[in-house]
This record gives C-alpha cells, sequence and structure tokens, in this order.
C-alpha cells in the first residue's frame, strides 16, 4: 500500500476503528504502515484513562498510560482527554506507589489537554484528598484546559473552591465558572427545607438556575451568584418564589465600571459613589413610587426596581454589580398614613 495516501482520507477511516471501550482495532490499524501509524497513534493517545485487569490467577493488575508516556514524551502532544479514577490510585498506593507519581509527571507534559475528569468516592480520606490537590495544581499549569468534572458522593466541604481556584487562576483574563443543574437537583432535594444561604461567589447562574433555586430551598434567606442578565422584571420573576429571601446579591458579567449608564441627575457624594433614594406608600390599595433621580436607561436596573421587588416581601438588600439596594419601612410623620418603603442605593465603586 502507498505511504503517501491523503490525510483527509485516512482519517475518517481510522475514526471508525475508534472505541473508548476496545482498543484493539486501532492498535492494529498502526501496524498497517507509517501513514496509518500516525493517524491512528493520534487518536490511540487521544484519551486516556486507568484500567484494572484481573489475572487469570487472582491478581488485580492496573494499567495506567503514564508509564508510556514518560517513556515516549513526544505522544504527549496527542493528548486531549484524561480520566484518573481515585479508587484506582488507592489501590496503586499498595501494588505500585511510584505509578501516581508517574501520572503526575506524566500530566505535566500533557499541554494540549482539553479535559480532565476525577472519580472519587473516598475524598473523606486523607491519602484522596492530597492526590487530588497534586493533580489541581498541575492542571492549574495546563492553559489549555476547557473542561473539568469532578464526580463523587463524598466530597470534602472545601472541594467546591478548589474547583473555582483551578478555573480562575487558570488564565489572566476575563472568566466564568457555572454551576451544573445535576449539582443544584442533588443541593435542592437534600436541603430543600433547612438551607438558608446559598452563596457561590462570581460563579454564573442563568435566571431559570436561580428561580428553580428559589422555588426549591423553602428557607432561602440570602442568595449570592453572578448572572448574565440585567432585566429587572426577569430577575424579579426569578426570586418571586423565595418568600423568606432577604438579602440577593447579584454580579452581572455583562457589566463593567459605570455600568449606571449616562443622563439623568445623579446626585454625587465626595465619598466616591452615587446616591439615588426613593420612597413609596399605598394609597387606597395602590403602590405609587417617586425617586429623585431618573437613569433614563429602561433596561438598567433601578431604585424603583429594587422597591417593587421589596414591597411585598422580606427582601430589604439587593446587590447588582457594585450598587447597593437598601430598604425599611418608615412610619410617615403626620401619622395619619401607613408606614411607607423607602428605598436608597449607593455604588460602591471598590466592590468589584
Amino acid at each position: 500500500m502507498s505511504p503517501n495516501i491523503p490525510a483527509d482520507i485516512i482519517y475518517p477511516i481510522i475514526q471508525n476503528l475508534h472505541s473508548d471501550h476496545d482498543r484493539k482495532d486501532l492498535y492494529a490499524a498502526t501496524l498497517v504502515n507509517w501513514t496509518f501509524n500516525r493517524a491512528a497513534t493520534r487518536l490511540l493517545y487521544a484519551m486516556l484513562d486507568l484500567r484494572s485487569i484481573k489475572e487469570k490467577d487472582g491478581r488485580l493488575t492496573v494499567l495506567h498510560p503514564a508509564t508510556t508516556l514518560l517513556a515516549k514524551p513526544e505522544l504527549t502532544r496527542y493528548v486531549r482527554h484524561i480520566h484518573e479514577t481515585g479508587d484506582i490510585h488507592k489501590t496503586l498506593a499498595f501494588l505500585s506507589p511510584a505509578t501516581s507519581t508517574s501520572a503526575l509527571t506524566s500530566l505535566t507534559l500533557c499541554t494540549n489537554l482539553q479535559s480532565f475528569s476525577w472519580v472519587d468516592n473516598t475524598f473523606s480520606q486523607g491519602r484522596s484528598q492530597v492526590l487530588f490537590m497534586s493533580f489541581l495544581l498541575v492542571l492549574k499549569t495546563l492553559h489549555s484546559l476547557q473542561d473539568l468534572t469532578i464526580r463523587t458522593s463524598d466530597g470534602p466541604e472545601q472541594l467546591w473552591s478548589w474547583i473555582l481556584g483551578l478555573v480562575l487562576g487558570r488564565k489572566g483574563g476575563k472568566g466564568q465558572t457555572s454551576m451544573p443543574r445535576s449539582f443544584m437537583l442533588g443541593l435542592a432535594k437534600i436541603h430543600k427545607e433547612t438551607l438558608k444561604i446559598f452563596g457561590i461567589g462570581t460563579t454564573q447562574l442563568s435566571l431559570d438556575d436561580v428561580e428553580f433555586l428559589c422555588g426549591r430551598l423553602k428557607r432561602l434567606e440570602e442568595l449570592v451568584c453572578s448572572t448574565s442578565s440585567l432585566d429587572a422584571a426577569a430577575i424579579s420573576q426569578a426570586v418571586s418564589k423565595a418568600s423568606h429571601l432577604q438579602t440577593l446579591k447579584l454580579q452581572v458579567l455583562s457589566l463593567g465600571q459605570g455600568f449606571l449608564g449616562s443622563g439623568g441627575d445623579y446626585g454625587y457624594h465626595s465619598a466616591g459613589g452615587y446616591d439615588f433614594s426613593g420612597s413609596g406608600g399605598r394609597r387606597g390599595g395602590t403602590y405609587y413610587y417617586h425617586t429623585h433621580s431618573d437613569l433614563g436607561v429602561v433596561s438598567l436596573f433601578r431604585v424603583e426596581h429594587a422597591w417593587e421587588m421589596m414591597v411585598r416581601s422580606r427582601l430589604r438588600v439587593v446587590w447588582v454589580g457594585a450598587a447597593r439596594f437598601r430598604g425599611q419601612w418608615v412610619p410617615n410623620p403626620d401619622g395619619n398614613r401607613e408606614p411607607s418603603l423607602e428605598v436608597s442605593c449607593m455604588v460602591d465603586r471598590d466592590r468589584k
């Protein structure tokens, strides 16, 4: 067979031989000729995982690709996906302690790695935590990494902060982290009657996710997350089911400095922020509102939006980016009317 077969013909052929569970055909393809070898090798090493095999005499043998990668480091350029299992590494601690060290060393060479997954149900054990942290430190240096998957039923409390540390430290530019719906489903199932504070910092949730959490977590009093939407009506709808919610903090990812817009009668304070204040009351069952400033930008979250969210609920503090809206009921001076809800807004320029 001619060794000069075009690659655009070879790869479709080789890809049909690829299987995550059986690589015998791919291995056979490497023996055809040099052209097939190059194409098949790239697929053979694109996805790597540990394999445990029980020999006929009952012995357990663990196969780890690190041995080959360290012997032939030129193969690491093909590695795109790695799947590690904590339980098998626990076994390796007795069978071959050096293998885990070799796995970490070979991982540093996989500079084209795109995804990494870790499955471990023994996180409560000290060795598993130490080993996972070792892998995490290496992953921080691999700037091509796009996906990190961790599956465990026994994770430590600091697991989420570890993951965030990886994502936020991986690049110096902008980035975002999202939370899988499956995690929220499990959380809501276990803690729906008890959880009062749900804070995930700058991790992004869609407003659908916010609405899901507010509907499932019956005792939720404080919610802290990021979102990409500044639609006041949509935000209000998303949190409307949280009957006990008192504090809402949203970091809006699409906002930068000066997000409050231009145009309008701003009140400026020497402390370095803008101050908006308003008050509202109730007349004959009709709610009314007045404010000292008009931003003139309908799509932005303003004082009246916060007032509308607070007046019929327990919500009293709303952060949207750097703007803090605080509401309180105050008695009317004449004593003839019901108390009115006053909402003030301050912009903290030091808040990121």
